[in-house]
């Protein structure tokens, strides 16, 4: 048990490897995880998201964002260091904010000298290329057939297409579990 009186389960990191996994844990839309609060500063990595940590982390934007109509309704006005607390919440809140906007624009140079691919270009190249191979791959059974006698064309064809659909299946369940990974992060 730690000074705050949790245990060391409570306080011990939790780490999940994606931003559906965090959005799921909140009970949040991936969106808000990934637009929302990675723009203000949320604690992670891709790959490396410590629960707790962003937990924390919320719990101390809640308080930054302390804005003047809490400062007004408290009745006979504010004191002096209430309103020196908002406003140093404020100014951490703006820090948090700024360092935040920098790691994007560190992101979209990145995206920009092209050391990476936009998800969506990528997505777009793979679904062309996936259209094309299996438009090629189903002409096996046709192409097999020409040559064999007549009466064992058809046993021939049938059974290729059989082996390509196999095939092609795989090929989709791996294409699959890559955009499932691609939607993670």
């Amino acid at each position: 048990m730690d000074e705050t009186g949790k245990t060391d389960e409570q306080t011990a990191p939790k780490i999940v490897g994606s931003l559906g996994a965090v959005a799921k844990h909140f009970g949040v839309r991936r969106d808000t995880v990934r637009t929302n609060w990675r723009s203000k500063g949320m604690p992670g990595e891709q790959g490396n998201y410590d629960l707790v940590a962003i937990a924390a982390w919320r719990g101390r934007l809640r308080r930054t964002e302390l804005d003047t109509s809490e400062l007004d309704a408290i009745e006979g006005g504010p004191t002096a260091k209430q309103v020196e607390d908002a406003k140093a919440r404020r100014v951490v809140a703006d820090a948090q904010r700024a360092w935040a906007e920098a790691d994007l624009k560190k992101l979209e140079l990145r995206i920009q000298s092209e050391n990476l691919i936009p998800l969506e270009r990528v997505e777009n190249f793979l679904a062309g290329l996936f259209t094309d191979m299996r438009r090629q791959v189903c002409r096996i059974g046709l192409e097999m057939k020409d040559g064999y006698p007549v009466e064992l064309q058809e046993q021939i064809k049938a059974d290729c297409d059989r082996l390509v659909e196999a095939s092609l299946a795989e090929v989709e369940k791996a294409a699959a579990a890559l955009a499932e990974v691609a939607e993670d992060r």
